[in-house]
């Protein structure tokens, strides 16, 4: 029953055959969330009225709080996954079967996502502004409804990040849009390094260096810095400033980590397939390695903290930053899968989590939003007080994630792998255990058959 709750939990915990070896992406993804989740609560504890505003100011420009403030770079941990995903996924359909239902494949995204997001929407569009009260709610929670009840369809359609981006409702749905404008994007792409498989190298080479240009451009253009910097007044509402609208949530300056993912999967489909005996030498100092480049790449954003503003290292350091950032995760999935690090416990252990982390994102940062409209008074900013809300965010969550899923997301997944069936009544499977790859390649079989 798509409904049952036992039902639903067990399904949490069940792992795909297909992607076994990838269990390294159920870390990345579970970190990821707890870095957005400590980070947002940082941007909310100091962009609000503080008692103590100059200490902020003077962390700032600690090196420890480098790595936070860096954060824009965290949510390219999911886009490295998401790009990887799509090319593991569809290469190997298009090299079986020939033909994708591109129409089908979008309609069964949106579809997948839609349960939790459309119920999100109409929360914050609804229900939000009636749950308290105090000096900020109507700025914030009051703001946050008027902006769901005039933008809503903008986020159905997953244009959000382009169409009313200064007007946001839920903030943090961009990622969504951006995600959902790079899976079409890498769709085709995905086709034609089929297609032209001679050329297909230097086709995905050619895409992440377009992709690193048209950033670049941007900052040229508008003499931005590369990311936000911890200043109160940015800090205070991002998408108030010209450089949240047309830097950091449009499609076109954030696509690279996305093609590095996809080709990182081209090089691991060719490890794998090519050379299956193959397996990475001193693989345990090169994953030392690249986990502590990781968070000393991370700190590199503070020279912009330190020295006064240059356009041509603001330009130079947006071209590479997050190729480099996505460049040191790809390779730490590669080695991981080709070398079988992370098995055993590990799958026990983040399957779980990583499958709350949709959850997790939309629904835990609401939280965020909600407690911090009802603040009737000032905060005095502390570390101590920043770590206790981050560690009661971050459980509270993926409570709330727990619960979307085993009450929301699973059921309507299953009830949607059971359309499949009646769409397309030859196939037959296992609806409790079937996964997204086994739907795709349903999907494309039905295709040939119809054509």
């Amino acid at each position: 029953m798509a409904f049952s709750f036992p039902a639903n939990i067990k399904r949490l915990f069940l792992a795909s055959n297909k992607t076994e070896n990838l269990s390294c992406i159920d870390i990345l993804k579970t970190h990821a969330c707890i870095l957005i989740i400590v980070g947002q609560r940082m941007l909310h504890s100091t962009g609000q009225p503080l008692q103590n505003p100059k200490e902020l100011e003077e962390v700032a420009l600690h090196l420890s709080y480098a790595m936070i403030r860096n954060g824009s770079l965290v949510v390219d941990f999911f886009f490295v996954i998401s790009g990887f995903l799509t090319f593991y996924f569809l290469y190997d359909e298009l090299v079986n079967t020939k033909i994708i239902n591109v129409p089908l494949l979008l309609l069964w995204r949106w579809l997948r996502l839609m349960p939790v997001y459309g119920l999100m929407i109409a929360f914050h569009t609804f229900v939000l502004l009636h749950l308290a009260d105090g000096p900020l709610w109507k700025k914030i929670a009051i703001q946050e409804s008027d902006y769901c009840q005039n933008s809503w369809w903008s986020n159905l359609l997953f244009i959000n990040n382009y169409v009313h981006a200064d007007r946001p409702c839920i903030i943090q749905s961009w990622y969504l849009a951006c995600d959902m404008q790079f899976f079409i994007a890498g769709i085709i792409l995905v086709y034609f390094v089929w297609k032209y498989q001679k050329y297909g190298v230097y086709l995905m080479l050619a895409t992440i260096f377009l992709s690193c240009l048209i950033p670049a451009c941007v900052v040229y253009t508008h003499q931005f810095y590369p990311t936000f910097l911890g200043n109160i007044s940015i800090l205070n509402y991002l998408p108030d400033h010209q450089s949240y609208t047309t830097l950091y949530v449009p499609s076109h300056t954030r696509s690279t980590p996305y093609f590095v993912g996809i080709f990182a999967a081209y090089v691991y489909r060719y490890l794998k397939l090519d050379k299956p005996k193959f397996r990475f030498p001193y693989s345990k100092t090169l994953m030392t390695i690249l986990i502590t480049l990781y968070p000393l790449f991370l700190m590199t954003i503070q020279v912009f903290y330190v020295h006064e503003y240059n356009l041509w290292l603001s330009v130079i350091y947006t071209f590479m930053y997050r190729m480099v950032f996505a460049t040191i995760v790809s390779i730490f999935i590669i080695i991981s899968a080709i070398n079988g690090f992370f098995k055993g416990l590990w799958i026990r252990i983040f399957i779980p989590l990583s499958k709350l982390t949709y959850g997790a994102y939309l629904g835990g940062l609401s939280l965020q939003l909600l407690q911090v409209a009802s603040m009737r008074s000032p905060t005095y900013y502390n570390d101590s007080l920043l770590l206790w809300l981050a560690i009661g965010d971050t459980v509270f969550g993926f409570i709330l994630a727990f619960l979307l899923y085993t009450l929301i997301e699973s059921p309507f997944d299953i009830l949607l792998k059971k359309l499949v069936i009646i769409i397309s009544p030859k196939i037959i499977f296992n609806s409790k255990t079937m996964t997204d790859s086994t739907v795709l390649r349903k999907i494309s079989l039905r295709t040939i058959r119809s054509s």
